[in-house]
């Protein structure tokens, strides 16, 4: 199995730092416009600072979860309303 050290994947090793405290950053995730938008636009910024494949990746991760637990959360509210 062939290993890295982080001085052949520098830009990897700068992201995952960034990337941590992203996830930190909108780790409560709300259902708000604003936040939406904060998101979207912050992602789509480390995107242009970071575009390597795996970085992106990450980066849809993210975004991905972060639409998943919306969506789960207006679920929940639907349900409470409906009782």
């Amino acid at each position: 199995m062939a290993s890295v050290n982080a001085s052949d994947i520098p830009e990897i090793q700068q992201f995952m730092g960034v990337f941590w405290n992203t996830i930190k950053k909108f780790y409560g995730v709300e259902i708000t416009e604003e936040y939406s938008a904060e998101v979207i636009d912050y992602l789509d910024t480390l995107h242009k600072q970071f575009p390597d494949p795996l970085c992106k990746e990450l980066l849809l991760g993210l975004h991905r979860y972060i639409e998943s637990e919306q969506r789960a959360q207006i679920m929940r509210r639907k349900e409470v309303n409906y009782e």
